[in-house]
């Protein structure tokens, strides 16, 4: 497994960002990301704050916002049918400790990005349950806004957020598809004992939280409910070859995008010199036209990841996007 982080970061990419701007006209749906953002600032920033409560308040935060073991069930695909009872609940806890693991420190490293909501667009859902796609920019720099769309999905009065879609790509199937990798590997009990590994437990973890807040929505409105354990999850559809890319900058012309590109290989010739550019035009409307600087094809988003992560390493921005 890469790592279960980047199913939410990459979905928690709110963590880190001032929630300065809003939309003109928000919805419910775009109000409820807003004050989850907003809290999470306020709450898991506090100076002096220790690790442990830190940890607390993100656990916290991270169960309320997020449909925790809808998520986790889509991931583990047509696995969770055939799962006994005792791996189910392992899994369910394993899949909510590791992300709260990996994630609640770098609320450390805080350091003001701006985070922006455009709109909200209504999309099919479960009979019972309204979802909405909330459109976000997250700005980086003042020339690196990257694209995050939030699928927020409510029965009555309970949001949850469902899925984190970055550039074009869903961080619920980009999981699901690493999970069903690692299964057809080594079977559950080798996704489980990653999972053991990456959350510092070495064997089973402590009892499970009450499920009941969890138990709303299903990740995805456009898959069986998994919501029921007698449904058959479907096996998520292989990614075409070359679907994604690696992004590396965003420049306000061609001409400049083009030149942190040269810049880029003149930096990097190990890792560049393989990759041709591929630049992308993007007119984010009022904010401007803007030149991405974007490279390679991989057909795993686990390949593109552990690519970025080399650059991420140097200091280089990196994100993996739809090509």
């Amino acid at each position: 497994m890469q790592r279960v982080t980047i199913l939410l970061l990459t979905a928690f990419l709110f963590t880190g960002l001032a929630t300065e701007s809003h939309a003109q006209s928000p919805g419910d749906s775009s109000a409820f990301v807003q004050d989850l953002a907003d809290r999470a600032i306020a709450n898991l920033t506090e100076p002096g704050l220790s690790d442990v409560e830190r940890e607390t308040r993100f656990r916290e935060l991270f169960r309320e916002g997020f449909a925790i073991h809808g998520i986790a069930k889509f991931t583990l695909g047509r696995h969770w049918r055939t799962a006994s009872k005792e791996e189910r609940s392992e899994y369910l806890t394993l899949f909510e400790d590791v992300v709260v693991d990996n994630w609640a420190a770098r609320f450390t490293k805080y350091s003001g990005q701006r985070f922006e909501i455009r709109d909200e667009s209504k999309i099919a859902g479960a009979a019972n349950e309204n979802v909405v796609i909330v459109k976000s920019l997250v700005w980086t720099s003042p020339e690196t806004p990257i694209r995050v769309n939030w699928r927020v999905a409510n029965a009555g009065e309970i949001y949850k957020i469902t899925d984190v879609i970055i550039e074009g790509v869903s961080m619920a199937n980009t999981q699901r598809d690493e999970f069903a990798s690692l299964v057809r590997k080594n079977g559950l009990a080798g996704l489980l004992e990653s999972l053991r590994k990456k959350s510092g437990q070495p064997s089973k973890l402590a009892k499970l939280v009450d499920s009941q807040q969890y138990e709303i929505l299903p990740a995805s409105g456009d898959t069986p409910d998994l919501r029921q354990p007698d449904m058959v999850a479907q096996e998520p559809a292989p990614m075409q070859p070359g679907t994604l890319a690696i992004q590396l900058a965003s420049m306000r012309s061609s001409e400049r995008a083009r030149l942190a590109w040269k810049r880029l290989l003149a930096k990097y010739p190990a890792m560049l010199g393989n990759y041709t550019l591929s630049l992308e035009r993007v007119d984010l409307n009022e904010r401007g036209v803007f030149y991405r600087v974007r490279t390679g094809a991989f057909a795993l988003y686990a390949d593109a990841a552990r690519t970025c992560q080399r650059f991420a390493d140097l200091d280089q921005d990196c994100l993996v996007v739809q090509r």
